[in-house]
């Protein structure tokens, strides 16, 4: 069993000058193992992801410490950028087609705040797309049972 939890439509851009938190909420009882995703978005009829990269780029995954929903209506939830808790992970675009991190915990109800970074030996990345809700694609979190292990 199985569940998967999107982002709003976003824009992910991470280069020399940006980097791009993804905040993700664990929803489901039950469903405390996780997995953080990465895939380029495809064209479809509904998303134009206009993704443009240079050549292949090491990105860094930060975890953050910051456990409360990021919204523009707060800003103070915004104003400044939440600290870096741990390295997380580190993935290579484009190099495989789907990235997926180590399982982690992710009790039911909290948010998982991550920041993707151009990692150090990659001085000139350029990562950019458009992400939406419709499909499989961009950043996303899977959840699987914690029960039934």
């Amino acid at each position: 069993m199985e569940g998967v939890a999107f982002p709003d439509d976003r824009h992910f851009i991470v280069s020399p000058e940006f980097s791009t938190v993804v905040q993700l909420k664990s929803l489901d009882w039950g469903m405390e193992r996780c997995v953080l995703n990465a895939v380029l978005p495809t064209k479809t009829m509904e998303l134009d992801p206009a993704i443009h990269m240079n050549g292949t780029n090491v990105l860094d995954i930060w975890a953050l410490d910051f456990d409360e929903e990021i919204s523009i209506h707060d800003p103070r939830t915004w104003s400044k950028a939440p600290k870096r808790r741990s390295h997380f992970a580190q993935f290579v675009f484009p190099l495989s087609t789907v990235w997926s991190s180590v399982e982690f915990r992710c009790p039911s109800l909290t948010w998982n705040t991550f920041e993707f970074s151009c990692a150090p030996m990659t001085a000139a990345c350029q990562v950019e797309f458009w992400q939406d809700r419709a499909s499989l694609n961009g950043i996303f979190l899977e959840q699987f049972d914690s029960v039934n292990v």
